[in-house]
């Protein structure tokens, strides 16, 4: 046993850096490398656009107890196609209900590979009422045309029809025809 302690403090010199790596380095590597899983770059993503929530889970990272949400996206590219795309977001606790399937929420992504996204901070108001305006005409033909849908902060004239007060019709200016809809969801 005395020869291990012999040999222990010869090599001490080299003895120490290496328990400073196991014990101090070696778990900092892994917590940066946990918060870092699914990076992806802000910088390479350049494209602003729309995605439509399909799905969120907790990815189980919390800061200051508000939950890091991963969102599982139907994005809108710039060419009108839809493709899927995930972002992660830390989300308030106060904005969790919010966060439901067919939700609009800003993102930007990478031209090149448009699995890489993230959500958009500074988000171009007009651009993204535009692309889910588009979005919601091809996702619902038989509906609001385009031109209805990009009305927005315009008056419009309800018309309930005696006697069924859940029967009512929208009218716009830019459509005379009567839009019938059903109250109630």
């Amino acid at each position: 046993m005395g020869a291990f302690f012999d040999w222990l403090l010869s090599n001490l010199n080299w003895m120490i850096p290496v328990i400073f790596i196991l014990a101090f380095a070696l778990p900092i590597l892994s917590v940066i490398r946990r918060l870092t899983k699914g990076h992806v770059s802000k910088s390479s993503c350049t494209v602003q656009t729309v995605g439509f929530i399909r799905s969120t889970r907790q990815t189980g990272m919390y800061v200051n107890e508000n939950p890091q949400l991963l969102f599982e996206l139907d994005a809108l590219a710039e060419d009108g196609t839809v493709f899927q795309t995930s972002v992660r977001k830390i989300i308030p606790m106060t904005a969790m209900a919010g966060m439901v399937p067919g939700r609009a929420i800003p993102i930007r992504y990478n031209p090149d590979n448009r699995t890489q996204a993230v959500w958009d901070n500074h988000p171009d108001e007009s651009l993204a009422q535009e692309r889910a305006a588009r979005y919601q005409c091809r996702k619902h033909p038989g509906d609001l045309s385009y031109e209805q849908r990009m009305v927005p902060g315009k008056y419009i004239d309800i018309s309930v029809v005696p006697g069924k007060e859940d029967v009512f019709g929208i009218v716009t200016d830019i459509a005379t025809k009567v839009v019938p809809e059903k109250s109630g969801a």
